[in-house]
């Protein structure tokens, strides 16, 4: 296959990309990406979803293991293409 029929059939059958983060007991999720087409044709992976910066871990009832703060979801450029792949408003990029 050319780089054209690789490129369409990836950006066809993986729809995110999970990014998970060490932390010291366990692995925490850190980002969402949606896979799409760059204009260059190349496959790229765009933020959909991050943890806000300086979140700290959390532990198993919830509470913040480095002592306080709010845990955030901040959106990305790639939002609107996962928001609509989750409520089945189309794949594909």
């Amino acid at each position: 296959m050319d780089r054209d029929a690789v490129a369409a059939q990836a950006t066809s059958a993986v729809d995110a990309v999970v990014h998970l983060r060490r932390s010291d007991t366990r692995r925490v999720l850190a980002e969402i990406g949606v896979v799409q087409r760059a204009p260059s044709g190349q496959v790229e992976v765009v933020t959909a979803l991050r943890r806000s910066p300086g979140d700290g871990d959390r532990d198993a009832e919830g509470e913040d293991a480095e002592g306080g703060g709010a845990e955030g979801v901040v959106p990305g450029p790639g939002w609107p293409a996962l928001e609509r792949r989750l409520t089945g408003g189309g794949g594909g990029g």
